[in-house]
């Protein structure tokens, strides 16, 4: 259960901190005292979206925090109940003006959809929006859905994740079929691309060594005198001596030297080197004298060659390297388009055994919405009538979704419409007359009874619901005191079983409280603070008394609220 709620620089909330009990807390105070307030938080605290224009004027930050305890049989309402301690879960959330958030579960850094999944199952609450939120079909179908039981709800999972499959195989079809022109077109183009590189046959760096090639074919001639002065420069002419000559001058002279200092003997080995050096370079500029003639056909081939190259690198890149890539993912998809027909016949095979399956299970849901939408209807006519709508009738209507040429199931041979939630929608009909026909909801119920449908709700699913808190919103709304009271009686029976926090103006609510607080506003110049205080027993008779009489409290109403609190505790001892 819940039990402590800190809040601080929130909205008009300077700081307050409640400490919850088990049994029904009922939370009192004068309008616009702030006690929605408190509500808000707690929904901030579950991980609903927070605006920085909810920080305290004047103030940088706002936190709240949350204090869960639960027992062991309960660590299954948390998905990672790894994070308790001792069985308890302390939330923090904390919102900054500049909009950075933080969220922390027992310590730990989280996340808004950690923090979601952790509380979807400990808190549920009812305000006076919640109720209408009942006119929408879809939250009529989600608590009869919810009131069918487990096994149900996952019958309606697994439709709807079949479903899913269904829609993805079946836009997968579309979508192969649709493109069957542009998948031959692929096909001939892809082939056509693969011949010209088969003709082709281009090799690794191809490209790099035939531009060397024809680099040295297009500039033989000056190759030539290049190498021809190389070699005049070894051997020398009439004109000036080569290298050749002038090493062996240079030898004589270090021989000498060596003859009359023998530490320089080691010099020669170094002329001896030159020598051998140029000898054999002289040697290699012939052979590439010999070697290099001018070919003008192996350069036009050259060339053609490179022409070739260059329009295929063209369509795939900028180089030899992405030819090669671009061939393979070719081939690949090649293969993937060739097996397209193979995959369409797979896929229509599968898509009617789907149809099939989601067929049957629809059948299985609606049979169980069936039988269970009967027993509910009948439970809520009886509550209905404890809360003074003695004549309402209730039923739940189903009607089949209609089919759409692509998306449907098959039943019996027969395409049948679907959605995410079986092969029907469900609506809510009533009628609150004797002798009326039931009607939707939406279009008969007032918002005093649409409280009280949703209060019926509430208490039927408190027997097959685990969630421990549930919190009332001012459900009172919209009704006055006698329907008052046979709320208040509902909701002390459901707080035997649940923890109840209700927010109510009606002391014939107020008088089931287990435990009482109130909440006051007041204003110290600019200032406004938010204080919640715990009543003992006169504190209580007089707040009832100011409930029932306005702020003017007499004896009188004194006496009548003692009276109403001794009524309320007889009923809940004999709950």
């Amino acid at each position: 259960m819940l039990t402590g709620l800190s809040v601080s620089n929130f909205a008009i909330v300077d700081k307050i901190t409640l400490d919850l009990s088990p049994g029904l807390t009922i939370i009192t105070g004068e309008t616009g005292a702030g006690k929605s307030i408190l509500v808000g938080a707690l929904l901030l605290g579950l991980g609903e979206r927070w605006s920085s224009d909810s920080i305290r004027p004047g103030t940088e930050k706002s936190t709240i925090e949350l204090i869960f305890e639960l027992t062991k049989d309960q660590h299954f309402l948390i998905e990672n109940s790894d994070i308790l301690e001792e069985g308890e879960l302390i939330i923090n959330r904390s919102l900054e003006s500049s909009g950075r958030g933080r969220v922390r579960l027992n310590g730990a850094s989280s996340t808004i959809t950690e923090l979601r999944n952790t509380t979807s199952k400990l808190v549920d609450v009812h305000s006076q929006f919640e109720a209408q939120s009942l006119l929408k079909p879809e939250i009529q179908l989600r608590l009869l859905d919810k009131f069918a039981g487990v096994d149900h709800e996952r019958n309606v999972s697994e439709f709807g994740n079949r479903l899913r499959n269904l829609r993805k195989i079946t836009e997968e079809l579309e979508r192969l079929q649709k493109k069957d022109d542009e998948r031959i077109k692929r096909i001939d183009y892809i082939q056509f691309e693969l011949d010209e590189f088969e003709k082709l046959k281009p090799q690794e760096k191809e490209d790099e060594e035939l531009k060397v090639e024809r680099d040295r074919l297009s500039n033989t001639q000056r190759l030539a005198e290049l190498a021809e002065n190389a070699k005049k420069a070894l051997e020398g002419d009439e004109d000036f001596p080569g290298i050749n000559a002038l090493s062996k001058g240079t030898k004589k002279e270090l021989q000498e030297l060596s003859r009359i200092d023998s530490s320089s003997s080691d010099y020669l080995e170094y002329i001896n080197g030159i020598e051998a050096n140029a000898l054999e370079l002289n040697i290699q500029l012939s052979e590439y004298l010999n070697n290099l003639t001018f070919n003008p056909e192996r350069l036009e081939e050259i060339e053609n060659r490179l022409s070739d190259l260059e329009k295929m690198i063209r369509r795939h890149g900028s180089s030899l390297s992405d030819v090669f890539s671009g061939i393979n993912a070719y081939e690949e998809e090649l293969e993937t388009l060739k097996n397209s027909e193979e995959r369409i016949s797979e896929i229509q095979t599968e898509i009617k055994s789907s149809r099939k399956e989601l067929g049957g299970l629809g059948l299985e849901i609606r049979k169980t919405r069936e039988s269970t939408g009967t027993e509910l209807a009948k439970l809520i006519e009886n509550e209905l009538a404890d809360l003074a709508l003695e004549n309402a009738t209730f039923k739940l209507v189903q009607k089949p979704v209609e089919p759409t040429e692509s998306l449907f199931c098959e039943i019996d041979g027969n395409p049948h419409g679907l959605n995410e939630k079986g092969i029907d929608f469900v609506e809510f009909y009533i009628s609150t007359n004797s002798g009326m026909p039931p009607e939707p909801i939406k279009k008969v119920a007032s918002g005093g009874e649409l409280s009280r449908i949703m209060l019926a709700l509430k208490v039927i699913l408190a027997e097959v619901d685990s969630v421990p808190t549930l919190v009332f919103d001012e459900v009172d709304s919209g009704v006055g005191g006698r329907i008052g009271e046979m709320i208040g009686r509902k909701i002390a029976g459901l707080a035997k079983k649940r923890q109840v926090i209700c927010i109510t103006h009606l002391a014939q609510i107020a008088v089931f409280a287990d435990t009482h607080l109130q909440i006051e506003k007041s204003q110290d110049g600019e200032l406004t603070t938010v204080e919640c205080s715990e009543l003992a027993q006169r504190g209580q008779i007089e707040e009832i008394a100011r409930m029932g009489s306005g702020d003017k409290i007499t004896q009188v109403s004194l006496k009548h609220a003692q009276e109403m609190l001794v009524s309320a505790q007889k009923f809940k001892k004999s709950l």
